[in-house]
């Protein structure tokens, strides 16, 4: 048998061939705008100074196929937003404090020579200019407003005056109007003035906001800042002048993704089943401001992005199963006209595209073919592209890896579940690993090595990656999304299982040599399949719900748990027993590896150690990490290559390659 190096060995050559020939370049680009005069295109870009990162964001020119950085601030910039004239483009930068991002503008003839505008109180968020090009709005989270899940939780940072010496104590503290520095306000800057002005300093918390004609926003607000307030927030229109409120949409879902018309005229927002802010994939909601009428509608896609391309056409980006779909809406008869669809991904996170002067489209995408890729896409439909950020060094590692493979199966109630299969060289049936994807409200879809470092490693090492798209997922309709709503750790858990079944007969997956592994929910969701099977020979939970009880009382978004179990009206019974893997943990039979951040404020660390507790009671093997510096997100740096080394190496130890070895 040969022998594979070291995985901490194979994970820094594997980074260092990804990331060596690019660094100190821009790698991949999001949020693309097109000036409305000549086009001139200019994204938000990443560039990483170190193979083991952390990256940084960069506000870019896009001119001849090449991503040229904006400015030589040494500092994050991004959100760039050309005026409606094209003369001016606003963006933000931090580079007064780290992680805080002020406002910063340059004329159209003297981009690299940007200037420094108004102050505010914390970080901006969301920009949009008024559609006279006369003010900046600007989404301002304060110094130490809570972040969302999918924004890695913790918190924002405080101003560095603020910072508590080493050994502090640390204080919580709650009052019923919630600490001033955690509200996310709605400012409002003029053209040229050196002074911003708070539209809303009594409130409500503004989560997103766009403009609505010239002297109103409309806004996804609620009535308390805290994250978990998100989750019965309303969609509102805001006057700029004196923060008055109108109620337009409400929802027993979530709201996000506000969009007005120039006119004044109409408002938009998407409407889903959502488990994370920022994250919203459902249908579109039209509210007439001149009537109060309020519209539905479903236009075959999971709508993700709103634009208004007039006061006539609302333009709705989406998913159609792992594709995007892009089509304008006319609120006025709900007409509908087909602008694109591709199966390549667009959007770092879900589909986003915006206009260009000529009639056609911009948008930032990714795919395991090309990488990552900046698309125009002319009024026709036909896409070109102007940008790529494919190395021959990424090229020659996808090709190690091979291709990425769509697959269907069948529920147990006969729905069609999909997915997406990396398998090594060879013949099966593979060691095969059931890679579980966060939200539950989130989905898989194919990009450049599928962007997680372990997935490349464990499939160069031998391993197939199973990553399935089961009932919950975003891109496959309302019904689907919603079915897990009520049902977390039910139908799901099947949806899953029933995969690996059609993998083991088809001859691709070893029944014999099964791990699962996954993060948040999927942390959640591989606690809880170790403890309703014993097919599975190792498993690794990072940032895990393991007690639906104490995770009630632990987490900063208790409503996510509400929301998504059963009867948990009958709290501390129903679901809150029923679907906690802690409860069951006397069945587990897997080796089970559990990883924590310790500032993770929506899955607390203490869920990881009740569970490693709780299997060592049982005599099982469980390892727990916990990583003092990080918070939901996947670590960086040092930390990322432990969690990856350790990761693989307890699949490796389990679940080996060589059929006759032990984990002893």
């Amino acid at each position: 048998m040969t022998m594979l190096p070291s995985p901490h060995n194979a994970a820094i050559k594997w980074l260092e061939r990804l990331h060596s020939p690019t660094l100190g370049r821009i790698t991949s680009l999001a949020d693309p705008r097109a000036n409305p005069l000549d086009g001139l295109v200019v994204a938000t870009g990443t560039r990483t100074a170190s193979p083991l990162g952390p990256s940084t964001s960069r506000v870019c020119i896009v001119e001849d196929g090449v991503a040229t950085e904006l400015t030589i601030w040494t500092a994050n910039t991004r959100l760039p937003r050309w005026s409606p004239d094209g003369r001016t483009l606003a963006f933000t930068t931090d580079r007064r404090q780290g992680g805080i991002h002020q406002l910063a503008l340059a004329d159209r003839d003297r981009l690299h020579d940007p200037e420094d505008g108004p102050v505010v109180p914390g970080t901006i968020e969301h920009l949009s200019w008024s559609p006279n090009g006369s003010r900046l709005l600007a989404v301002v989270a304060g110094h130490g407003a809570e972040q969302a899940g999918a924004m890695a939780s913790g918190r924002i940072p405080l101003r560095a005056e603020d910072v508590l010496p080493a050994g502090a104590p640390i204080v919580r503290r709650f009052d019923r109007g919630g600490p001033e520095n955690e509200w996310r306000r709605l400012w409002i800057a003029t053209s040229g003035v050196e002074v911003a002005i708070c539209a809303t300093p009594s409130g409500p918390c503004v989560w997103e906001a766009a403009w609505l004609g010239d002297d109103a926003v409309v806004a996804i607000v609620s009535d308390r800042p805290e994250e978990d307030a998100w989750y019965g927030a309303r969609c509102s229109v805001l006057d700029v002048h004196d923060g008055a409120e109108r109620v337009m949409i409400t929802s027993e879902r979530q709201l996000g993704v506000p969009a007005g018309s120039p006119d004044g005229r109409w408002v938009a927002c998407i409407e889903a089943p959502c488990s994370d802010r920022t994250l919203v994939a459902g249908r579109v909601v039209v509210g007439d401001t001149t009537t109060g009428d309020v519209t539905r509608h479903n236009l075959g896609l999971d709508a993700t992005h709103l634009v208004w391309l007039d006061e006539s056409r609302l333009l709705v980006s989406g998913l159609v199963g792992m594709a995007t779909r892009v089509v304008e809406l006319r609120p006025l008869d709900g007409a509908t006209h087909e602008r694109w669809s591709t199966t390549d991904t667009v959007g770092p996170r879900q589909p986003e595209t915006w206009p260009t002067p000529s009639g056609g489209l911009v948008a930032a995408a990714d795919s395991w073919d090309e990488g990552p890729l900046l698309l125009q896409v002319d009024v026709d439909g036909i896409e070109t592209t102007s940008w790529s950020g494919l190395t021959p060094e990424m090229a020659a590692l996808r090709d190690e890896i091979g291709s990425v493979e769509v697959r269907t199966w069948t529920a147990l109630d006969g729905l069609q579940i999909e997915g997406l299969l990396l398998r090594p060289a060879g013949d099966g049936p593979h060691p095969t690993v059931l890679y579980a994807h966060g939200g539950p409200v989130a989905m898989w879809r194919p990009r450049l090595l599928m962007g997680y470092a372990a997935v490349a490693l464990l499939v160069t090492r031998g391993y197939a990656v199973f990553m399935p798209n089961p009932r919950g997922s975003s891109g496959y309709g309302w019904d689907f999304a919603d079915a897990v709503h009520g049902d977390m750790g039910g139908l799901d858990t099947h949806d899953l299982l029933a995969g690996i079944d059609a993998l083991v007969a088809e001859g691709v997956a070893d029944a014999d040599r099964l791990a699962v592994m996954g993060g948040s929910y999927a942390g959640y969701m591989t606690c809880w399949l170790v403890t309703q099977t014993d097919r599975f020979k190792a498993a690794v939970a990072s940032a895990p719900v393991t007690n639906w009880i104490s995770q009630h009382f632990q987490s900063n978004i208790p409503q996510w748990g509400v929301r998504f179990l059963p009867d948990a009206s009958a709290f501390p019974g129903g679901g809150y027993v029923d679907r906690s893997p802690v409860f069951f943990a006397h069945r587990v039979t897997t080796p089970t590896m559990l990883i924590t951040g310790a500032h993770d404020r929506c899955c607390a660390t203490s869920q990881a150690l009740e569970f490693h507790e709780a299997l060592r009671l049982q005599g099982i093997a469980s390892e727990l990490v916990v990583y003092p510096d990080e918070a939901h997100n996947v670590p960086t740096g040092e930390n990322l290559i432990d969690d990856i080394v350790r990761t693989v190496s307890w699949i490796e130890r389990w679940c080996p390659l060589d059929e006759s070895a032990s984990g002893g």
